[in-house]
C-alpha cells in the first residue's frame, strides 16, 4: 500500500451566493457541513473542516489512507445551509465525487 495522501487548503473551494432576504443589511449566516456519501473501504478522514461559517468554504483538508486492492473512489457532499435575519434559511448541496485513493 502507498503512503497517506492529504489535500490542502483551498484543493476544495465553493462559494455559495445568497441573495435577497437580508432586509436589515446585516447579511447572512452560513453554516457548512460534510457528510460522506460513498467510502468503500473507510479510506478517507477529515484532518480539519476549517471555517464553516463564511460564504466561501476552503479551508477543509482530508486524509485519504490507502487500502489493500485497487483504488477506490470516493464521494462527498458539502450543504450550505444560509438564513437570513428574519430566520428563513435555504439550503444547497454539491456533490464531490472524484477523490481516487491509490494504492
Amino acid at each position: 500500500a502507498g503512503s497517506n495522501q492529504d489535500s490542502n487548503p483551498g484543493d476544495i473551494d465553493v462559494t455559495a451566493a445568497a441573495a435577497g432576504g437580508d432586509t436589515s443589511g446585516d447579511g447572512y449566516a452560513y453554516a457548512w457541513t460534510l457528510t460522506e456519501v460513498a467510502d468503500p473501504a473507510n479510506q478517507l478522514s477529515v484532518l480539519a473542516a476549517g471555517t464553516q461559517n463564511a460564504a466561501q468554504y476552503n479551508t477543509l483538508t482530508l486524509r485519504g489512507v490507502p487500502a489493500a486492492g485497487p483504488p477506490a473512489e470516493v464521494m462527498m457532499r458539502l450543504t450550505c445551509t444560509v438564513t437570513d435575519d428574519a430566520g428563513t434559511t435555504a439550503a444547497a448541496s454539491i456533490d464531490q465525487p472524484g477523490f481516487i485513493i491509490a494504492v
